[in-house]
């Protein structure tokens, strides 16, 4: 018996949708966010992270100043919002107890040959979400994909006798998923970039 039933069948509340669902002209933005992010600092393998062979800015992307972060951040809370509309016949807690107010937090990761995320949850989020901004296109392979599933830490071959869900991105993609659903990236083996915008929403918290 789970004590904390948040979100019993996380899996099932893993929901894509893409920038040009809300912005018919995404790619201007795409590359407005590529090219202000590239002046702001980065951090190589912060402590205490999930990216291994990769850098990435602090928490605080979308207090930024500039047109483009406000753009996404607004897209952003339009799918956050049409996220929970989706599911709003659900009995799950992660439901039921939703946010009222969408509060944001974002960061930006990039990552190169060798790189890749651990399997991680985002402990202090409620719902949390990724915006490719680049990707890697390769037909024949995996790798910069994003997979999903309840191995927890450890997503080695021994421990695939469940069910995890793998997606292999598009620039543009919007992906939503509950905070406490189990994630990683599968190790980028060419020489190629992955940019990412990941970002959380938080639970109400008292004033």
């Amino acid at each position: 018996k789970d004590p904390y039933p948040f979100c019993p069948d996380p899996l099932n509340y893993i929901r894509i949708n893409h920038l040009a669902d809300e912005l018919p002209n995404w790619k201007p933005l795409v590359n407005d966010l590529l090219t202000s992010i590239d002046k702001m600092h980065l951090i190589w393998e912060p402590k205490f992270k999930a990216t291994i062979g990769g850098e990435q800015t602090d928490n605080g992307l979308f207090d930024c100043q500039g047109r483009h972060i406000s753009i996404l951040k607004d897209v952003i809370k339009k799918r956050v919002v049409s996220y929970f509309e989706h599911f709003k016949g659900s009995n799950s807690l992660f439901i039921r107890n939703r946010p009222i107010s969408i509060e944001l937090q974002g960061w930006f990761v990039r990552m190169n040959q060798g790189g890749f995320q651990k399997s991680h949850i985002h402990a202090s989020g409620w719902v949390s979400g990724i915006v490719y901004l680049k990707t890697i296109d390769d037909p024949l392979t995996d790798q910069g994909a994003i997979e999903f599933g309840r191995a927890e830490y450890d997503f080695s071959s021994d421990n695939h006798d469940q069910d995890v869900f793998l997606h292999k991105p598009r620039i543009g993609d919007i992906i939503l998923f509950p905070s406490s659903l189990f994630h990683r990236t599968i190790p980028i083996k060419s020489n190629k970039e992955r940019c990412i915008i990941s970002f959380d929403v938080f639970p109400n918290r008292p004033r």
